[in-house]
């Protein structure tokens, strides 16, 4: 997955560690997921997989209301394309 992607739902241009390996506090508008905050001491892949478990589960619908999703979104897609390979598929 790319470095500049959410780590949960692979959303693009959302960061989740500076230069310096400090969180960036940045909020995913995909899937709600905030650097620095979720599962802190857990080993983060570990956390990463919770938390996209939880948001498939929870039918991987787009979280922000502030920033709508672009026409025609698709998180299957989203994940596929961030190199994530959910075990429930959300299309």
């Amino acid at each position: 997955m790319s470095e500049t992607g959410c780590p949960v739902c692979g959303y693009p241009n959302c960061v989740e560690l500076n230069a310096d390996g400090e969180a960036t506090y940045d909020l995913c508008p995909c899937c709600g997921f905030e650097s620095g905050v979720d599962g802190i001491g857990r080993d983060r892949e570990e956390r990463n997989s919770d938390l996209r478990q939880r948001w498939l589960a929870g039918g991987a619908l787009w979280w922000s209301s502030a920033r709508p999703a672009e026409p025609g979104w698709n998180a299957a897609d989203q994940l596929r394309a961030a190199g994530l390979t959910p075990d429930d598929d959300p299309s």
